[in-house]
């Protein structure tokens, strides 16, 4: 309770020395930008992703934390009493508030179109629509502003989320999906040109956990064959006791033609399976923790790489081809 007393007090001690040096300066312009430099420099103490304040009316605004870091510009006055600040893409307001003496105080931050991708990707319930529709926001944000790994991330989890949405095992894509394996490319070629190598290991583990999503799902789908075995042997047993021989042999023909099926659809699920464990191999060859000092990523790369049947050997078939067989 007294550190959570404490932020608060802490906040609003803030707000009321950035009140009080505003009101001391010469012009409206001055005292605008007094009060967004002081917010600014407040986000950059921050070690958050985003950084939060509250206005004195009791309205919320964030803006991520890093954009604090970026040259502020000028004030530009949009009328006689309210200003705005950029910092990159985030625009800065305070206004003067004759209300309270004439008073300067924020009014907002915002950057439109990071927060409409984000409410986009973040809704409860989700469909395709918006998820692409978040695509599009996500991308004019990085058009804006594309020096974030953090929205470069967010954007290809987007896609992933896509996809899995949208995926269908005859499509003729792979299980990454031609546009998340497109922007992933776009993200490593980022963040090694930027020295992002944290960025861009991320970038790789979150495919490796799409992919091995859809493993598990055929899994599961594995394990749930003959799961119904018992329901039916019942069904068939109950109209055998109640004398009914047509029902019972309806019923039995029924069950032998989905036990024919089974070994087909075993086959297929572990194709299925094998095909997950080729392609999240071909990203796990591609990592590596050279560069990586945060042990924790070092200890994901390291997993990931165990995760999957990776021992494969190459033969070739018939016609000379090189193929990929598991030993």
């Amino acid at each position: 309770m007294r550190q959570h007393w404490s932020r608060w007090a802490k906040a609003g001690i803030a707000a009321f020395v950035i009140v009080i040096v505003a009101v001391g300066c010469k012009s409206t312009e001055d005292r605008i930008a007094t009060t967004i430099a002081m917010q600014l420099e407040e986000c950059r103490q921050s070690e958050e992703t985003f950084y939060q304040f509250t206005t004195r009316d009791g309205d919320t605004y964030e803006v991520l934390a890093e954009l604090c870091h970026l040259e502020p510009s000028e004030v530009n006055m949009v009328d006689e009493w309210r200003g705005i600040v950029t910092t990159g893409p985030a625009t800065w307001t305070a206004e003067k508030d004759e209300s309270r003496q004439g008073a300067v105080l924020m009014q907002r931050v915002a950057w439109p179109e990071l927060e409409q991708a984000l409410a986009l990707h973040n809704r409860s319930s989700q469909d395709i629509e918006h998820m692409e529709r978040a695509e599009e926001h996500f991308a004019s944000a990085e058009e804006e502003y594309g020096d974030s790994a953090w929205v470069r991330q967010q954007r290809l989890d987007n896609l992933l989320k896509l996809r899995t949405e949208t995926l269908a095992n005859d499509d003729g894509e792979t299980i990454v999906g031609d546009a998340a394996e497109a922007y992933l490319a776009e993200f490593v070629a980022w963040a090694n040109e930027a020295g992002e190598q944290g960025a861009r290991v991320g970038a790789q583990l979150s495919v490796v956990d799409h992919i091995n999503g859809y493993r598990q799902r055929q899994e599961r789908s594995l394990d749930r064959l003959g799961s119904g075995d018992r329901r039916w042997k019942a069904r068939i047993g109950h109209a055998e006791d109640d004398g009914d021989r047509a029902e019972a042999r309806r019923l039995q023909e029924e069950f032998e033609a989905i036990l024919n099926e089974r070994p087909a659809q075993e086959k297929r699920l572990q194709d299925l399976m094998e095909r997950a464990d080729r392609e999240a191999c071909s990203y796990t060859d591609q990592m590596t923790t050279d560069g990586i000092d945060d042990e924790g990523l070092r200890r994901r790369i390291t997993s990931a790489k165990r995760q999957f049947d990776c021992d494969f050997a190459v033969a070739d078939d018939e016609d000379g081809e090189e193929i990929a067989e598991e030993q």
